[in-house]
């Protein structure tokens, strides 16, 4: 690929996941978290070794996502921005890192629809807007098999001199990954390497001392940063990272535990709509399955099924475990695009999908996206005009969700409603594309582009243009202003958001009332304040001496509510 097309590559992947990090707000109690630790880590004094939150030693993760979101902010980029360019780096990262690989294995063409299939697949997009672990992790797994790619490809030259080079970055990639979330950062690539290798017929270079080597390499990161935090915070604390952490928590000693088959209907959920691709993927694969498999049919395979096993194996479960996954299912998706595009169906192809199988999902994606546009574009001007768009939108759960959608995107002077119908536009367009294309590459771009559309839409790409008074960060600025220095906990819901908005080190949380009201009781002289959902507030009881001062509505979630002291004096 020329220079410039490469350059223009990673400019549309880096500025398709700061898009999706464009919200102004933290939306999940592990974002609140994570944002509230890198603060702390951030400020003058603040200890790059250990992480803590709440004035206490966090032990649950290792540093990792809290350095880079740190050093986001010491180099002046605000909250809670900064928290979430981890997560933009590391989906930009496997972003290129999938079309390196497909690329080397299908084509310039192949690697652009692995690398589409990635960003378009549900759960991807969603995580690289959030602060989270998970999408950071991804960066560096895709990044470790890329390498690895690259250093198996220089080992079958003649002299192979730079392979060596190529697997210690894999090596390496996978080490900074475990600093991240821990030994799964190795696992998911190794499991992927090793069980290709094996499909691929070369079994027998796995006896080579060569992987003890790596294996060294790869956790030498962890070591020095354990060695450095121990002898800093003692071994107790390696005691709850190692063995409690990083040991027990996959072995479902800690939470999170779910039976074996849960990832059976979570996997196919969250990579739609890519999903109903991956039974052609499987099926364009040269079957049976005798070894010796091509490395491009190997390393997939074995990347989405291997790691796939491998995360049933273990109690610990939850939906965003799978995205390190997720290359994998791309790059399969991608093939079969690349081989559609090179091989048309015939009697002595092999490949006979476009008639019984690929024709019919195209057809329906088509028609699927041609819908849901034309009712993103109908909803925008019913709510334009100011009619009711209510009878155009399924009933959910006994509820219209997208008629709040609407009702927020009336309070932006149009702007939302100007930006979902020009999305809704260029679905139906990508739609006609996907039905009507001459070729299967515009059939495939006009797929792409009814993706591209719908992620934006669903996500907080859009986000600029809501209201702020939505947000919670915009809730509590204005608890700071009315409360000043008193004393403030959070009764349920609010989840560390106060820590990091007002820059409160410790902000004490409570579940029951009795607690609750004893807080109150304790600060009578001062005058104390609890935060709270409105759910949480009907399901725990208003506390003793409390009542309501401030009242926050959001339409499109829960209300926020501030309690205060109930006496006159107060």
């Amino acid at each position: 690929m020329q220079g410039w097309r490469m350059a223009g590559l990673v400019a549309a992947a880096l500025a398709f996941c700061l898009a999706m990090a464009s919200g102004t707000d933290c939306v999940h109690i592990d974002e609140n978290r994570y944002t509230e630790v890198s603060r702390v880590m951030a400020e003058p004094g603040g200890d790059w070794l250990v992480p803590r939150l709440n004035d206490h030693v966090y032990s649950d993760k290792p540093p990792g996502f809290f350095w880079a979101a740190a050093v986001a902010q010491r180099i002046g980029v605000k909250l809670p921005l900064a928290s979430f360019l981890p997560s933009v780096l590391g989906s930009t990262i496997a972003l290129l890192a999938t079309f390196g690989i497909g690329r080397r294995f299908y084509g310039e063409a192949g690697g652009l629809a692995a690398t589409v299939v990635l960003a378009t697949s549900s759960m991807f997009y969603i995580l690289t807007g959030r602060a989270n672990l998970d999408a950071f992790l991804t960066g560096f797994t895709t990044l470790a098999v890329y390498f690895y790619v690259r250093g198996d490809e220089e080992s079958q030259k003649i002299g192979g001199s730079r392979a060596w080079i190529f697997f210690a970055l894999g090596c390496l990639s996978a080490g900074f990954g475990v600093l991240v979330k821990g030994p799964i950062a190795l696992a998911i690539p190794g499991v992927a390497v090793l069980l290709a290798r094996v499909l691929e017929g070369r079994t027998r270079t796995l006896a080579s001392p060569s992987w003890a080597l790596a294996l060294a390499v790869a956790f030498a990161p962890a070591a020095l940063w354990l060695l450095a935090a121990g002898l800093h915070a003692g071994t107790g604390y390696l005691d709850i990272i190692v063995l409690h952490h990083a040991v027990g928590h996959p072995l479902g000693h800690v939470d999170h535990v779910q039976p074996w088959s849960m990832y059976a209907h979570v996997y196919p959920t969250r990579f739609l709509p890519w999903t109903l691709f991956l039974p052609a993927a499987f099926a364009a694969l040269p079957w049976p399955l005798r070894r010796p498999l091509a490395r491009g049919d190997a390393l997939p395979l074995a990347w989405l099924v291997g790691s796939y096993l491998l995360l049933s194996f273990f109690p610990a479960k939850r939906q965003l475990y799978l995205l390190p996954l997720f290359p994998g299912g791309a790059l399969l998706v991608g093939r079969l695009f690349a081989d559609l595009r090179r091989r048309p169906a015939s009697a002595q192809n092999p490949l006979r999908l476009r008639g019984w199988l690929t024709e019919p999902l195209l057809v329906g994606a088509g028609v699927v996206g041609a819908l849901g546009s034309l009712l993103v574009v109908a909803g925008a001007i019913a709510a334009f005009v100011g009619a009711d768009p209510t009878y155009l939108l399924p009933e959910v759960e006994s509820k219209r969700w997208g008629v709040e959608f609407w009702k927020v995107a009336l309070m932006t002077q149009g702007r939302l409603l100007a930006l979902a119908g020009a999305l809704g536009v260029a679905g139906f367009l990508g739609s006609l594309a996907t039905l009507c294309g001459a070729t299967i590459e515009r059939r495939g771009l006009g797929l792409a582009l009814v993706m591209i559309a719908y992620t934006l839409f669903r996500t907080r790409a859009l986000g600029p243009a809501l209201e702020p008074s939505l947000e919670t960060r915009t809730f509590v600025e204005r608890v700071g202003e009315l409360v000043g220095d008193a004393p403030l906990a959070d009764y349920g819901g609010i989840d560390f958001a106060a820590n990091w908005v007002l820059r409160r080190d410790v902000v004490p949380m409570f579940v029951d009332s009795g607690s609750a009201s004893r807080f109150l009781l304790e600060h009578a002289d001062r005058g104390a304040y609890l935060m709270v959902l409105r759910s949480r507030l009907k399901e725990r009881g208003m506390p003793a001496g409390a009542k309501i001062v401030l009242e926050w509505p959001r339409p499109l979630d829960d209300d926020l509510l501030l309690l205060g002291p109930a006496s006159p004096s107060s």
